[in-house]
């Protein structure tokens, strides 16, 4: 009560302030669920399991001459817990991105068909407009997309969300690939389907 949690950081990428305790609760309450759900669930025989994976590279954009300016001004006049407002946080995750120096990103695009049904995992979060084109490519009755699956590049917009704006689409090290990405995925992932439904 009143206590600060704990930082706890199981999957090395993935860090949170919620106390494990809650984190287990969530996750007994989930298997309850799933349980409770087998009891009415008809079993069938016979269905084919397959998989196919492949990797799409996506080259990472670059910051421009502004935001890296911009950006070393920051690290020389501020320290990283006094930068509050939006520009700030971007401009300095971009010069921090350029300084890793990653120019391209594997991304493995897998899918896995069980029987009539397909899911299709993306190591991204994937906007919806490309989930739905993905199912709609899809010669399965049911396809689901699965994203953080296999890794985690962060978000995946649609080519034009670049032009509407929003921080999905700000570089920054969750934010770091070119426009054309989500629709190099979304091939990929419709070839993949076309050859487990084939």
């Amino acid at each position: 009560h009143g206590e600060v949690p704990k930082v706890h950081d199981r999957e090395g990428f993935m860090q949170t302030t919620r106390p494990a305790e809650l984190t287990h609760t969530i996750g007994v309450k989930l298997a309850e669920a799933v349980l409770g759900l087998l009891p009415g669930l008809a079993f069938a025989s016979g269905w084919e399991v397959a998989e196919a994976h492949t990797t799409v590279p996506a080259a990472v954009r670059r910051p421009t001459a502004a935001q890296l300016e911009h950006s070393r001004v920051l690290v020389e006049t501020k320290s990283l817990e006094e930068l509050t407002e939006p520009e700030d946080i971007f401009d300095y995750g971009a010069l921090n991105l350029s300084q890793i120096g990653v120019t391209e990103v594997p991304l493995e695009i897998q899918a896995v068909r069980l029987g009539p049904a397909a899911l299709v995992g993306i190591p991204m979060e994937v906007f919806t407009e490309l989930g739905q084109a993905i199912r709609a490519g899809s010669p399965l009755a049911d396809t689901l997309v699965v994203e953080l699956a296999n890794g985690t590049e962060g978000y995946l917009p649609t080519a034009h969300a670049f032009d509407e704006g929003g921080y999905e689409s700000r570089l920054s090290r969750g934010s770091k690939l070119v426009p054309e990405t989500g629709d190099a995925v979304v091939v990929a992932a419709t070839e993949l389907l076309q050859k487990l439904g084939g």
